[in-house]
């Protein structure tokens, strides 16, 4: 049996969302590489009971215009069927997994790095400071990849104003635009979280790119249904469970 593929008893139909029962079996991912040309882990717990996968269209969601990172948040507009980092009035939030198929070529998703070269394969644009940008729009400045906190950002040159930028903060796998990813409601995951966190906490996304994060200092970020399981450092990846409480 193909393990990207489910028989029609592995599914529980709901109004909005499938339960997947899996019995070890992923249908958006493979446990080896996350089913994706890359050796990155985004899907690890995927395959844990129970999963909460949004049912969007024929198959999955797909990525929105900028692509979509997995192993993050995400929130997915339900009337196109595309999902993106990057908050919008009306979504439903998501947590992305890899693309929804077995022989995920290079083509199909990418990495997107902390640093690259001005027009290297895949760098976003550079910073102008004529231009407008949205919330989650991804720019380059002196080979550094940032992304915009806030919408209408004009004139705020990146790496000198924090409240319109955030540095990337590692790298991240990206879907690109209109390539099927697959997105659930709850489960239990192993994010990489940029700034570590306390077991029990209660787990927050950045609205600018999904990242997962156990405190909000300054009520900036988006409140989840994830409780944070494990202690660690910056950048650590820790298991978060939806079906338990937080308690800190």
């Amino acid at each position: 049996m193909d393990p990207s593929r489910l028989d029609s008893d592995d599914w529980l139909d709901g109004t909005s969302v499938y339960l997947l029962t899996m019995r070890g079996r992923s249908p958006y991912a493979r446990f080896s590489g996350a089913g994706t040309a890359f050796n990155y882990y985004e899907a690890v717990g995927f395959d844990r009971n129970p999963v909460m996968s949004t049912a969007v269209g024929p198959w999955s969601a797909s990525a929105g215009p900028e692509g979509v990172a997995v192993g993050c948040f995400g929130w997915l507009d339900v009337e196109n069927g595309q999902v993106s980092n990057a908050q919008a009035n009306g979504d439903i939030l998501v947590f992305v997994l890899p693309v929804a198929n077995d022989y995920n070529l290079w083509e199909r998703a990418y990495i997107r790095q902390t640093q690259m070269l001005p027009g290297s394969a895949n760098a976003p644009a550079e910073w102008n400071g004529d231009k407008i940008y949205s919330q989650g729009t991804y720019v380059l400045s002196s080979g550094f990849v940032y992304y915009s906190r806030l919408s209408a950002n004009s004139g705020n040159e990146p790496g000198t104003n924090p409240t319109w930028w955030g540095q990337q903060p590692f790298p991240q796998e990206v879907v690109r635009p209109n390539v099927r990813c697959g997105t659930v409601v709850a489960g239990v995951f192993s994010p990489k979280f940029p700034n570590g966190g306390v077991a029990g906490s209660r787990v927050y996304a950045d609205p600018a790119n999904g990242l997962p994060y156990a405190s909000n200092p300054d009520g900036s970020l988006v409140a989840t249904p994830y409780t944070l399981l494990q202690n660690g450092d910056s950048q650590c990846r820790l298991r978060m469970s939806s079906f338990i409480p937080p308690i800190n």
